[in-house]
């Protein structure tokens, strides 16, 4: 990666860092992307969603799926691609990653990473949401 593309990535993402010649890293508290370059700038992003539950709500989500109180929407897969922001699942040993996203200028890096990490703090309020519902209607803890 060259010295300019690090820094406009640097400038996009103040708390990003390079972790060799032609990988910069991101990490968010539900996210962490990998944003890999190759000789002819085209950039992989190789990314792992979290969903942050604590420890009450790890309990609460483990009693209702024993329970079979969960919803359809626990069990389906989640699409986060929209027509600008396309994501292929992925397992890359390197980067422990779940899925990489193809994307082809800066610009559409800063929107991906915007895009993907709102709605996954959006889904993951959701399944909180969710969880106290469940707990509340059947007092699981």
């Amino acid at each position: 990666m060259n010295a300019s593309l690090f820094q406009s990535l640097l400038n996009i993402f103040p708390d990003g860092e390079s972790l060799d010649a032609s990988t910069f890293y991101i990490s968010f508290w539900n996210m962490e992307a990998f944003i890999k370059v190759d000789e002819e700038d085209n950039f992989q992003m190789f990314l792992n969603f979290e969903f942050n539950l604590d420890e009450k709500q790890n309990l609460i989500l483990n009693k209702a799926k024993q329970m079979g109180l969960l919803g359809f929407h626990y069990y389906h897969p989640i699409s986060l691609s929209s027509q600008r922001v396309k994501l292929r699942v992925l397992q890359n040993p390197k980067f422990k990653t779940q899925f990489v996203a193809l994307v082809s200028n800066l610009d559409e890096i800063q929107y991906s990473i915007k895009f993907l990490n709102q709605c996954h703090i959006d889904m993951t309020m959701m399944a909180i949401q969710s969880l106290d519902n469940i707990n509340q209607k059947h007092q699981l803890i």
